[in-house]
């Protein structure tokens, strides 16, 4: 485990925009599946010591944070446990199950559909940045039981690639 220093985490307090409480809920629902309630003791210990105003368990999914606060939430993760990047892949993949708004959108819309949402989602978690899909391949049809997979299946590719992008400090600060 690389030791992250404050100094460094400091630097993505400057970044403008906000993101929404849920997105810290998300974070502690994986990490308690992953690392168990020790675990998340062991982080919420860490970020408490680091003056990082982030409660995974006690903050409202609607309050506004700074957008810096999720990148260090992140990188926190990573580090305190020695992740690799394709676990926080998997933790993108893994977050859009948990969202009842990300579930009625694949229930009862069609690909095309809830690939025009994509950008509204994005909206309703952060005040900065957008997002856009810029693919889109309706061929595979399958019955209505395939289509929701791939439908499952795309919002937790973009969800994945959105995390990455957000853990790469170097790409964020093009992100924004």
């Amino acid at each position: 485990m690389k030791e992250i220093r404050k100094k460094e985490l400091d630097k993505f307090m400057e970044i403008e925009g906000e993101t929404k409480g849920v997105v810290f809920q998300t974070d502690a629902k994986y990490v308690l599946k992953k690392e168990g309630e020790e675990g998340l003791k062991k982080l919420e210990k860490r970020i408490k010591e680091l003056g990082y105003p982030i409660d995974y368990r006690k903050g409202e999914a609607l309050d506004l944070h700074p957008v810096g606060l999720r990148v260090i939430s992140l990188l926190l993760i990573k580090d305190t446990f020695g992740w690799q990047d394709a676990e926080l892949r998997r933790m993108g993949y893994v977050a859009p199950g948990n969202s009842f708004i990300v579930k009625l959108l694949m229930r009862f819309f069609s690909l095309k559909k809830f690939t025009d949402e994509v950008p509204r989602y994005w909206r309703m978690h952060y005040t900065i940045g957008n997002i856009e899909v810029i693919n889109l391949d309706e061929k595979s049809k399958g019955n209505k039981k395939d289509g929701d997979k791939r439908r499952n299946s795309d919002v937790r590719k973009i969800h994945s690639r959105l995390l990455a992008v957000l853990a790469n400090t170097s790409m964020l600060c093009k992100f924004a």
